[in-house]
């Protein structure tokens, strides 16, 4: 009886270790997608798609030739963008429209990360406002322009 049980253990342990490499090579092979959003709107588009619906989702997006996604030579085109946020991953243009006509995109969100513009408040200005000091805001980015644009909080 007990050489029995010590081989229904040793089975039942060979059949749990089996499964779980299994488990373990399946999951080194399961690589994580990559989804093209310019390619699967130029596939949509060369398949006569209109509209033409992206699915939901955030899409973290690379420019290429300093824009995130192009749109070229395309007329009477409805996108259906809605729930679906691009998020730039440069501050260089979202999105280029070349030679377009009557091209329509409803429900897109654009962000960038990082974000474009440094945010802070102003602690203090000289009288002929030559001099500004100013604090960052928090998470905002450190990098700067040439350039500022001042705003009143208030209006």
């Amino acid at each position: 009886m007990r050489k029995k049980c010590i081989k229904s253990f040793t089975n039942r342990k060979s059949i749990i270790v089996s499964f779980l490499l299994f488990i373990c090579y399946s999951l080194q092979a399961i690589k994580p997608v990559r989804f093209d959003l310019q390619e699967f709107i130029n596939i949509e588009i060369n398949a006569g798609k209109n509209p033409l619906v992206i699915p939901p989702g955030v899409y973290r997006l690379k420019p290429f030739d300093r824009q995130h996604l192009l749109f070229k030579n395309l007329s009477n085109l409805t996108i259906i963008a809605d729930s679906v946020e691009i998020v730039c991953s440069e501050t260089t243009r979202a999105i280029t429209f070349e030679n377009c006509e009557n091209l329509t995109i409803k429900g897109l969100t654009i962000d960038y990360d990082p974000l474009c513009f440094t945010q802070g408040r102003i602690i203090r200005m000289s009288e002929d406002k030559s001099e500004i000091e100013f604090k960052l805001d928090e998470n905002y980015p450190r990098n700067f322009e040439k350039r500022i644009e001042i705003f009143d909080s208030k209006t």
